[in-house]
């Protein structure tokens, strides 16, 4: 429990706030429930590129007032019909250009990366102690999974390089024995 932020903690939050995300079962019952904001989306608003992953939600359009206004009617329905409410500092509205933040990933129109913020979480967890190697390799094996669907050969390789006890296969996707 001493790994765990006090921001992903159940135990820490306000009664009737939070999910435990990392279980498999709260991100199908997610998916389940939030079904009525998907037909919403596609259905009512008429939402061409949307996309859904639990909690992570994209939209892609030409016109930044028309994402500005799918956006509202979308946070009145999950208020009104779900109980529930969207984070109101996580909004973002940008050219795809820049790059679309979903599932962990940067998305860009020829590239994919893996999130600052997702790899400093990979490199903290490298810092903590781990009470057995196959935990460490399967935390590490865990991040790789995700990196190897990415533009991040060169983040692997570093990786590689600094943490020199580690033994990979020859394509470093993977943390071996």
């Amino acid at each position: 429990m001493r790994l765990v932020p006090r921001k992903k903690s159940l135990i820490h939050n306000k009664t009737g706030f939070g999910l435990p995300i990392g279980n498999l079962s709260s991100q199908f019952f997610a998916n389940v429930y939030m079904n009525e904001l998907d037909q919403y989306a596609k259905h009512v608003l008429k939402a061409k590129y949307y996309a859904r992953y639990v909690d992570d939600i994209v939209i892609l359009d030409n016109n930044g007032s028309v994402l500005h206004e799918k956006y509202e009617l979308m946070d009145k329905f999950v208020k009104e019909h779900l109980g529930l409410a969207f984070h109101p500092n996580k909004k973002e509205i940008n050219k795809i250009e820049h790059g679309v933040n979903f599932v962990g990933y940067i998305i860009k129109p020829h590239a994919k990366y893996m999130r600052k913020s997702t790899l400093h979480n990979l490199y903290r967890k490298m810092e903590a102690e781990f009470d057995c190697v196959k935990k460490e390799r399967a935390v590490v094996n865990s991040y790789f999974g995700m990196l190897r669907h990415t533009n991040g050969y060169n983040e692997r390789v570093r990786f590689k390089n600094k943490y020199k006890h580690l033994k990979f296969d020859n394509k470093l996707t993977k943390v071996v024995l």
